[in-house]
């Protein structure tokens, strides 16, 4: 990375609130993304069928999400080997933020950052809770509460 790039990122981080918006792929290979499950919900409104057609087809596109996303979340909690390298990812991400901010020089702005995510999976909270780093999301250990 050119030096001068470099410094532009550091002082950014040193003078700035940091912010990520996390989204599905940071979830990925465990996890798929949703698709275009959305896009076929929506056109399944403006379709002429029966109602009844209509409830299979939606529900057979729940199903899929559910199948795809929702079940899995239970293979994070136990760190199965198949959820374990993205934890890792996570983990990782998260402690080179916390050493960011320990490392910040800047007084007048909280050494916090601020995560926002789409996600319907439990990754960023059980690696949060793995690494023992204080977060706030509303409650106080979601898994081990405290």
């Amino acid at each position: 990375m050119h030096k001068d790039m470099h410094e532009k990122i550091k002082d950014t981080i040193q003078d700035c609130n940091i912010n990520f918006l996390l989204g599905s792929g940071l979830s990925h290979p465990f996890l798929p993304t949703l698709g275009n499950i959305e896009v076929l919900l929506t056109e399944l409104e403006d379709k002429e069928l029966d109602k009844d057609s209509k409830k299979i087809i939606r529900g057979s596109l729940y199903k899929k999400y559910f199948d795809g996303v929702i079940r899995n979340n239970s293979e994070i909690l136990t760190s199965s080997s198949v959820a374990l390298p993205v934890l890792e990812n996570y983990r990782s991400f998260l402690k080179a933020l916390n050493s960011i901010l320990l490392k910040r020089k800047v007084t007048i702005l909280s050494k916090e950052v601020n995560l926002f995510t789409t996600n319907v999976d439990i990754f960023l909270e059980k690696a949060l809770e793995d690494t023992n780093l204080e977060y706030n999301d509303g409650f106080n250990g979601r898994f081990k509460p405290k």
